[in-house]
């Protein structure tokens, strides 16, 4: 599961209070790893690095090139502008499942999609 955001995005930071209850889902499936993807520009790594440390989110880290956020666009967003937040559904050969998962607020939605899938 990937979870676009930026330190400058409200909405995405005011997700990562529900992120106990995304890891507890997530456990009931195998093999799911969540990884928070940011925006941020690369003269903002000193703010990205300090939020992930503020919000003690788990998983994987990772700030997306200039390069990226362009394929992220083309891919996920169909040549728009990126809006976030927005959580993606990534199979291991990198293939998008879901290119725009229920947030972790919508707990149950997400679940449901999930549960869909995945197979549960």
């Amino acid at each position: 599961l990937v979870d676009l955001w930026a330190t400058w995005c409200a909405p995405c930071k005011a997700e990562f209070k529900h992120k106990d209850a995304l890891f507890e889902l997530l456990s009931s499936f195998d093999k799911t790893v969540v990884v928070y993807l940011s925006i941020d520009r690369l003269e903002d790594e000193a703010s990205w690095k300090e939020n992930v440390k503020h919000f003690g989110l788990g998983g994987l880290h990772l700030r997306a090139s200039d390069r990226l956020v362009e394929e992220l666009k083309r891919k996920i967003y169909g040549g728009k502008s990126l809006s976030i937040p927005r959580y993606l559904l990534i199979a291991p050969d990198g293939k998008v499942i879901n290119g725009d998962l229920p947030r972790p607020s919508q707990m149950e939605e997400l679940k449901k999609v999930l549960d869909k899938v995945l197979g549960k």
